[in-house]
């Protein structure tokens, strides 16, 4: 039995002779040579239910690039004849994939053994987007159009609760990627994206940004303004006020409660039209807007008829979705490891 700890992960092997015959449904057979590898799990690893995830429902969750990657290292360490077994355990990994997407993407019992190289880059950009192209490929694989796409934590679960109809796989935190993930769902024919949001975000949205972090962008506040004058154009103190506001929240507060909703109303129609230009083939886009602690504000939405949408704008410089064979930029698989799927706080 082999053992390796890499933070709060611990996995396991082991090897031994056997028949072709004592293979298992689940299993996962591999030829190096003239020589069976049957590939088994023992613990902590989930099997396949649904398609999306390169393995085939019902067998275990190891995928294509490190079933290719064990085959060929046991190949290196001289396996050349005979049939053999290899069981593969993950301690405790029932309790951690509670806390991945293996849940929503159908992976069941377990965490899911992803990768190509055998190397992990931890919280990249490259991974979150690869991981909102998962769950999108995974919703088209299954026959399903629609996407609801949240920015966190709140406005998923906000989202849920204005929208009980929709099932678990369709709903995905996409950060501050809307850029990648709108494009991600045009190129896998989705026909119905939801996006779920705040103030702050939306405002950013408005203004165009292909990515909302802070590092990246700034709030448009301009941009907020010249709403709020063409919703209030006789509250002049307030415009004078709303100069001195660092931030949406604060601008927000400071108009009267009546004036609120028609200038986020004008952001989120400004918003989708953005989207529409990100996202052309996707014929209905809709915002769920909520307030800053949580609650729900209203819906917009824009449909779009067949021919009638916009040139699609293009994608951001550091984008990682840039081809249709989900690949990376230097033509490999994305590097996905276990990291890439926890929730992060």
């Amino acid at each position: 039995m082999g053992r390796k700890d890499h933070t709060s992960l611990r996995w396991g092997y082991s090897t031994g002779a056997c028949a072709p015959e004592d293979a298992r449904p689940e299993d996962h057979r591999l030829a190096i040579g003239a020589t069976v590898l049957i590939l088994r799990a023992v613990e902590g690893i989930g099997r396949c239910t649904r398609q999306g995830l390169d393995c085939p429902p019902g067998k275990w969750a190891v995928t294509s690039g490190p079933r290719r990657l064990l085959a060929a290292n046991l190949a290196r360490a001289g396996m050349t004849e005979g049939c053999w077994l290899l069981e593969l355990g993950v301690e405790n990994g029932a309790e951690l994939a509670r806390h991945t997407l293996n849940p929503r993407l159908g992976v069941e019992g377990g965490i899911s053994i992803l990768g190509s190289t055998g190397l992990v880059r931890p919280y990249s950009h490259a991974a979150y987007v690869e991981t909102v192209r998962l769950c999108v490929r995974a919703r088209q694989r299954s026959g399903d159009r629609g996407m609801v796409f949240c920015t966190g934590g709140r406005t998923q679960a906000g989202a849920r609760r204005q929208l009980p109809q929709w099932p678990e796989s369709a709903f995905v935190c996409i950060g501050d990627f809307i850029a990648d993930s709108l494009g991600i769902a045009a190129r896998h024919q989705m026909q119905e994206v939801i996006v779920a949001c705040m103030a702050g975000k939306l405002c950013k949205y408005a203004a165009g940004f292909a990515n909302t972090h802070a590092h990246q962008v700034e709030q448009d506040m301009a941009l907020l303004r010249r709403q709020v004058r063409a919703c209030l154009p006789r509250e002049t103190a307030l415009h004078e006020a709303l100069r001195h506001s660092a931030s949406v929240r604060e601008a927000l507060l400071s108009i009267p409660e009546g004036g609120r909703l028609p200038v986020l109303h004008g952001l989120a129609r400004a918003a989708l039209e953005h989207f529409s230009r990100r996202a052309p083939a996707v014929a209905s886009l809709h915002l769920l807007v909520f307030d800053f602690d949580g609650s729900f504000l209203f819906k917009e939405s824009l449909r779009q008829a067949p021919g009638t949408a916009t040139a699609p704008l293009p994608l951001p410089d550091d984008s990682t979705d840039v081809s249709p064979e989900d690949t990376s930029p230097d033509g490999q698989a994305p590097d996905i490891g276990l990291r890439y799927f926890i929730d992060r706080p």
